[in-house]
């Protein structure tokens, strides 16, 4: 079996979402896409923990350091390759996270070279999770970054009691240039960190207010069949080679 590995974040989503979304929507995604192949894939649970190293000033966000989570995570690895499992993705919700991600799947092949570690950005961010965003959305650049229209509609179809939705302000003009703007899959060539209050004013980055939760259940199920394909995917390369 592939061990899904999810982590999300503590972290301020605006004034009309709670500061688990993360959490909440990489946990849905994980176990959802985990129960469409039960035999070849288990879901352990999610760490509701991450980098959040550009919100400092947002207050409620929680940041544990991007070398510690590595080593977290890292020492889960090695824990689970010692009791014999050898096939792993590492799954976000928190867009923080995935560049430290990207590091652990390179150390854990270094130092298990007969396992197969993967992971990738977040979730709906290849192939047909990427279409069934554009297909839905009613937004337009700019407004999926940050408890915007996509995070919102999920968590209105997951926990609509913690969704406000008359609080919502939606933030969708921030410093974007050719190769660096914000928007669900981040564009452009240059990667950045520069603190969020250059951008937003409540902590939102995106157009809130267009979410429905019958595009958070869309959604939910297109991410799952995204991340059930990656899945049978780190089987056949585990397999072939």
């Amino acid at each position: 079996q592939t061990v899904l590995l999810p982590s999300g974040g503590t972290e301020q989503h605006g004034y009309h979402l709670p500061l688990s979304v993360d959490t909440i929507c990489i946990d849905a995604v994980s176990h959802t896409a985990a129960a469409l192949l039960p035999d070849q894939a288990f879901c352990l649970p999610v760490f509701p923990y991450g980098v959040s190293t550009h919100r400092s000033s947002f207050a409620g966000t929680l940041n544990c350091g991007g070398r510690a989570f590595e080593d977290f995570v890292l020492a889960l690895l090695d824990t689970l390759v010692r009791r014999g499992f050898d096939r792993f993705y590492l799954l976000s919700g928190h867009g923080g996270n995935c560049s430290f991600l990207v590091n652990v799947a390179k150390y854990a092949g270094e130092r298990h070279p007969h396992i197969f570690c993967a992971t990738t950005w977040l979730y709906l961010s290849s192939g047909a999770g990427v279409e069934a965003v554009q297909r839905w959305r009613r937004s337009g650049r700019g407004g999926m970054g940050h408890a915007g229209e996509l995070e919102t509609a999920f968590i209105l179809h997951l926990h609509p009691e913690l969704t406000h939705m008359e609080r919502v302000v939606d933030e969708t003009d921030f410093i974007s240039t050719p190769n660096y703007y914000m928007d669900w899959v981040e564009g452009g060539a240059l990667v950045a960190n520069p603190p969020w209050y250059d951008d937003t004013q409540t902590g939102a980055y995106g157009a809130g207010s267009l979410a429905t939760a019958e595009n958070g259940a869309r959604w939910l199920e297109a991410a799952a069949q995204e991340k059930a394909g990656h899945i049978l995917e780190i089987h056949e390369q585990f397999q072939r080679r």
